[in-house]
This record gives structure tokens, C-alpha cells and sequence, in this order.
């Protein structure tokens, strides 16, 4: 099983043990992402009250856990070594408790991604994350490479259903 990076201090063991079997999480090689993975992070954030991010190789399987924004993740270093060997695509699948910025957007070009996806998580109105049984994901944002320019990335909003009906290939052509 592989290691949670990241804001560690003030989990609770259980926590800690929940986040570690997202590696045993595996998509199908041409899913972005599966509705229940989608649900099951946003509920894992919400308990940890910090955005996560759940890095994915060519193959679906989680490859990197990192309680943080995709700008705080650490996994380009952590993974520095064996970028080459990777199964391409590589995508993230992250959540947010405020919509993606230029905090966010710009490590993309960083981080040897494909796709980043953001699963904007809803907060109550006070700007307290809320604690649900099914966490409302307010948004979707997609970020992915273009083909105009080297490190240029096109963002999109989607539905989750939208998002679920892409497949992988299509999506990652440059």
C-alpha cells in the first residue's frame, strides 16, 4: 500500500487507514472517472476537512495520495525518478473547497499531468465545509493540455455525467 503525503497532522488513524486504501482503487484504462470514486473522494475530503489529490497512471491505478491542492502536491518530485517509465496518461483527480485559481492552474505545467480534474466540493454559507451523507460536488473543472502550444491548458466546467462519458484516449490526443 502506498503513502499519504501531504497535511497529515490532526487525522484520526481511521482517516488515515481510508485514504491509504484509495490505492487499491482502479479505473478502467479508458475511464477519467467513475461516479462512486467521484462520491467516495468528495466524502474523504469532506471528513478530513482538506481538498485531496488522487494521482491515476495509464493503467487506473492510483499511483499517488496527497492531502493538499494540486499546487501544494509534491508528486512531481516524489515521482521525479520515474516519469519516463510511467504508463502515459497521467491524470489527477482532486478536490477543491473553492473554485480553481492561478494558485492552482499554473503548477499544471510542473507536473507531468494529462488531465487534471477538480471536484469542487460544496461549503455551507458561512464558508463551512459541510458534513453530509452524499457531499454535494458543486462543480467540475477540466484541465488539460492543448495541442496549439507546449504547457498551454484548456479548463472546462462539466457535469460529472458529462465527465464520466469521456474516455480516456480521445480526451488525451495532442
Amino acid at each position: 500500500m502506498g503513502t499519504v503525503s501531504g497535511h497529515l497532522r490532526g487525522l484520526q488513524p481511521s482517516q488515515l487507514r481510508q485514504l491509504e486504501q484509495l490505492y487499491e482503487v482502479r479505473l478502467s484504462r479508458r475511464e477519467l472517472i467513475t461516479l462512486e470514486f467521484a462520491h467516495h473522494l468528495a466524502m474523504l475530503s469532506h471528513a478530513v476537512r482538506q481538498p485531496l489529490c488522487c494521482y491515476f497512471d495509464g493503467d487506473g491505478q492510483v499511483m499517488h495520495v496527497a492531502i493538499a491542492t494540486p499546487a501544494q502536491s509534491d508528486f512531481a518530485s516524489v515521482q521525479a525518478g520515474d516519469l519516463a517509465a510511467l504508463p502515459a496518461p497521467i491524470r489527477c483527480v482532486a478536490t477543491l473547497f473553492h473554485a480553481p485559481d492561478d494558485h492552482d492552474l499554473p503548477t499544471l505545467e510542473h507536473q507531468p499531468l494529462d488531465a487534471l480534474i477538480i471536484l469542487l466540493l460544496q461549503s455551507d454559507d458561512r464558508g463551512q465545509r459541510t458534513v453530509e451523507t452524499e457531499v454535494p460536488i458543486q462543480q467540475i473543472y477540466l484541465a488539460r493540455p492543448t495541442a496549439a502550444a507546449p504547457r498551454s491548458w484548456s479548463v472546462e466546467t462539466l457535469s460529472l455525467e458529462a465527465l464520466i462519458a469521456h474516455q480516456v484516449e480521445p480526451l488525451m490526443d495532442r
